[in-house]
């Protein structure tokens, strides 16, 4: 079946997008990438992102020559880090060759359940969105209207807590470190005033 989000499915709560390194370059350059994770973040649990190296090239993002040159905003290494900072519940596989992503594959799939194929496939579909079976986007709407909280911080609340229960037992000290202090204490202002 043809997958809308990730590339395997290999249990019901783990998505695998694998990348070679040509197509990571252009999908960081594009903001695919950026896409496609926000995309396994909203529908599984352990979203993960597989980089399958070329066997004929050294096991590396860049050679030590390359590197130098390549410490800059717009260079794949930083748009990675920024990625994995932007989205810090996705997780970052390195494969050598095809063979040694099969092994990996492998590992991450023993014991766990098999994926129901159906709903791997109807996942990210029209039809599967129609139905409501995507993420609830109602706790996400409330939260991004909370004082404090905007469209570069939200995410960092959601990898933090499971639900609003939880938000709201945050210290002001633990929120300042996902928010910033200004923002964490116009958020605890808001949580804990009285009504």
């Amino acid at each position: 079946a043809t997958l809308e989000v990730g590339d395997y499915v290999l249990a019901p709560d783990l998505v695998v997008e694998r990348k070679a390194l040509p197509d990571l370059v252009q999908s960081l350059a594009s903001g695919r990438l950026y896409n496609q994770a926000e995309a396994m973040l909203r529908t599984y649990r352990r979203p993960t992102l597989l980089l399958e190296f070329d066997e004929n090239r050294p096991f590396a993002l860049a050679t030590r020559a390359e590197l130098a040159a390549d410490l800059s905003p717009n260079s794949t290494t930083s748009k990675l880090c920024l990625l994995l900072l932007h989205f810090p519940k996705l997780r970052l596989l390195w494969s050598r060759r095809p063979l040694h992503t099969i092994a990996i594959f492998d590992a991450l799939k023993r014991g766990a359940p098999e994926p129901d194929v159906d709903k791997a496939a109807a996942v990210g579909t029209h039809a599967e969105q129609a139905a409501g079976q995507l993420f609830n986007m109602t706790p996400q709407d409330l939260l991004r209207s909370m004082p404090g909280v905007h469209a570069h911080n939200y995410r960092r609340l959601m990898n933090a807590v499971t639900n609003m229960h939880e938000l709201s037992q945050l210290s002001l000290g633990r929120l300042a470190e996902l928010l910033g202090e200004q923002n964490a204490r116009r958020l605890h202002t808001f949580l804990h005033q009285s009504a």
